[in-house]
């Protein structure tokens, strides 16, 4: 009878070092969205979330359960803006060449001889065209480099990872004892 109690006893233990770690592995998912709020938080706000990033980084792979994935919007909203400013200031640029070539054309078309024209055509350029500034090329975003889908490991050193060996653990025996252990008052 002592046995069998014991025996129940330790499935009762397993049982409730499984559900104690469940908590602890839900407990470290809750404390990833919490630390992925404060990253899309500083995002919004135009921070830095590098540093942010590689924490939850690590904390992620020393977590069981703690799997997350997020996009950084406001890091992709101001590359957008910044490719688009870049695309207006190329077609202004681009707008104002043309006018200015216009404007040589007009300026030269008195000029009978086509070397001199040339020459005339080209001497207005060069003396024009310097004043177009043209920016640095900024590459339109892809979405996929502001999204991260951090995945935890099947199995962690964490509370939630060693609960769930004790579980085993204490399951374990209680089958061998079950299986092996003779009840003497039967």
């Amino acid at each position: 009878m002592i046995v069998r109690m014991f025996q129940a006893l330790l499935f009762g233990i397993a049982l409730s070092l499984w559900l104690v770690g469940l908590y602890s592995q839900n407990m470290n998912h809750v404390e990833s969205n919490r630390q992925v709020q404060v990253i899309l938080d500083a995002d919004l706000a135009g921070q830095p979330v590098a540093d942010k990033i590689t924490m939850l980084r690590a904390y992620v792979k020393n977590h069981l359960g703690a799997t997350i994935d997020f996009s950084l919007t406001g890091a992709f909203n101001r590359a957008q803006v910044a490719a688009q400013a870049y695309t207006d200031a190329v077609a202004r640029a681009q707008q104002a060449n043309s006018e200015i070539y216009a404007q040589a054309q007009a300026a030269c078309a008195g000029i009978k001889n086509a070397i001199s024209q040339t020459k005339c055509n080209q001497d207005y350029l060069n003396s024009h065209l310097q004043d177009v500034h043209i920016p640095d090329p900024v590459p339109v975003p892809v979405e996929s480099d502001y999204y991260y889908k951090l995945i935890s490991p099947p199995w962690t050193a964490d509370v939630a990872g060693a609960l769930y060996v004790d579980a085993v653990i204490t399951l374990v025996l209680a089958i061998i004892g079950l299986i092996f252990i003779k009840d003497p008052h039967r």
